[in-house]
């Protein structure tokens, strides 16, 4: 039971076909640092191409919400994938999340960091975070930090 003022962590998984092949790898990979993963799925990509198979691979075999929202005609791509992402916002904060990381199915955490910052945002009762970005090509040696 969280009591008010707790901390609730969410992680918000936003989901297209392009990347549905990592998309396990990346709910195992942050399950066991958050409170809860919810995965906003699309069947259509924002060009209406239809996303074959993404629930085929992974459709409740992993410890998370799966939610569905489809793109709009007649809105820009950037426009959909906004209301997309605040679409899984909204869903979090009915259940009672306060923080959440807005997350792709293509991005991985090292759950050392994620739980070291959390429990500094708990601690020191800070309003937000930002981790810095550094991306792999390739393999763990290769990367480009903050770009």
């Amino acid at each position: 039971m969280v009591k008010d003022g707790d901390m609730k962590l969410c992680a918000i998984i936003n989901s297209w076909a392009d990347t549905k092949e990592l998309l396990p790898f990346c709910i195992e990979n942050i399950h066991p640092v958050v409170d809860k993963v919810i995965v906003v799925y699309s069947e259509n990509s924002n060009h209406f191409n239809f996303n074959d198979g993404i629930t085929e691979i992974v459709f409740g075999k992993l410890p998370c919400q799966w939610v569905n929202f489809e793109p709009e005609v007649g809105r820009s791509p950037h426009d959909n994938e906004t209301r997309k992402r605040n679409h899984g916002l909204e869903i979090a904060k009915m259940q009672g999340f306060t923080q959440f990381l807005l997350m792709d199915s293509d991005e991985f955490y090292i759950q050392e960091e994620v739980t070291c910052e959390r429990e500094r945002i708990e601690n020191k009762n800070l309003n937000g975070l930002v981790w810095r970005l550094k991306t792999y090509v390739r393999d763990r040696t290769l990367y480009c930090e903050d770009h």
